[in-house]
């Protein structure tokens, strides 16, 4: 379980709220009193409902309801004192309040740092199922801001909760709008719950990326005209260069794919040296076509980009030969496994 693994890494900055001191009551009759940890202090107690929490969580139905201390001799008139110091405060408490339906002041977004706090709970309690539709809520949130620092926490969440729709959706974002993909730190906030073949995965469908792009913009023909001995050659060169310098196109990953998408829409159809010129078996004849390939190729830079399929990745990676991917399509494979 996630809670046996030790977590390696700092916490991002939240809310006052988020972590405040709480002494909430979430059933009026509860029978069972949690009482939250924080970096080895008290951070505030939870009234809530055994029968509550143990249909949100398997985990807890055993405990209060099999032969465990936990469970002797519950009732609300002397609810039962349970200590979590092991399980993140404000994780549990989001968990206990949407369990218990008290969900009118939940915030929006959440910080990625919560949000994988709160798959760690929903792993350890096998609790997904209940808090799932907030899950993909605060997931859908914060897509639209794939650059920021901690986004691939989301990757965590996705993987660790089972929610194959939002696996594509994030890894499919890192594609297009990262210039880096893999911190590992984010990815397994700190837990070995996570495959690391998604890093490769993710690296490799990238790389693939930017290469197609590169041999679109300097293929056969860029090479061909480097090697023209025509007198033409070096001012057709030196035109091509100089447009796409204008346009500030790098391929050397300082641009993410969705920039040079973006740039190839702004460009305008290139006048280059040379596209006047009628030699009929020259490459110089060719720089006009080479023009209009690299403002297409850099239109269609994210066309066919596609995020990671959760499903196929477990059948793929982890020997899961009876899925039946939840996305309906076949395995997504990285480029280097057709060859």
């Amino acid at each position: 379980m996630a809670s046996l693994a030790k977590k390696r890494r700092l916490t991002e900055s939240s809310s006052p709220e988020e972590h405040a001191a709480a002494h909430l009551v979430l059933a009026k009759r509860g029978d069972v009193l949690l009482e939250l940890s924080k970096d080895g202090a008290a951070a505030g107690t939870l009234l809530v409902s055994s029968i509550v929490l143990g249909l949100a969580s398997p985990i807890f139905d055993a405990m209060f309801n099999g032969s465990f201390a936990e469970g002797q001799g519950l009732s609300a008139a002397s609810p039962k004192k349970i200590a979590l110091p092991d399980d993140d405060s404000t994780a549990m408490t989001l968990f206990c309040k949407i369990a218990h339906m008290q969900t009118t002041r939940l915030n929006n977004t959440l910080s990625f740092d919560t949000l994988a706090d709160l798959a760690v709970v929903c792993d350890k309690y096998r609790c997904t199922e209940s808090v799932r539709p907030w899950l993909q809520l605060w997931i859908h949130k914060r897509l639209a801001n794939p650059g920021a620092d901690k986004f691939e926490k989301l990757i965590f969440v996705a993987y660790v909760c089972d929610l194959p729709k939002e696996f594509e959706e994030v890894t499919l974002a890192c594609l297009r709008s990262r210039t880096y993909i893999g911190e590992m730190c984010n990815i397994t906030h700190g837990f070995d719950i996570v495959p690391l073949q998604i890093i490769d995965e993710l690296r490799c469908k990238s790389e693939h990326a930017y290469t197609t792009l590169r041999n679109k913009l300097y293929g056969k023909d860029f090479e061909e005209l480097l090697a023209s001995r025509c007198s033409n050659a070096s001012s057709a060169l030196q035109s091509y260069l100089g447009f796409l310098s204008e346009h500030d196109v790098t391929l050397n990953n300082s641009l993410s794919l969705k920039q040079l998408s973006y740039i190839g829409r702004a460009m305008q159809d290139p006048e280059l040296v040379g596209c006047s010129l009628k030699h009929d078996s020259c490459v110089v004849n060719k720089i006009g076509n080479m023009g209009l390939i690299a403002c297409y190729a850099l239109k269609e830079a994210c066309k066919g980009l596609k995020g990671l399929c959760l499903d196929c990745f477990r059948e793929k990676f982890l020997g899961y030969s009876s899925i039946n991917c939840r996305l309906g399509h076949a395995a997504s494979i990285s480029p280097a496994d057709s060859n």
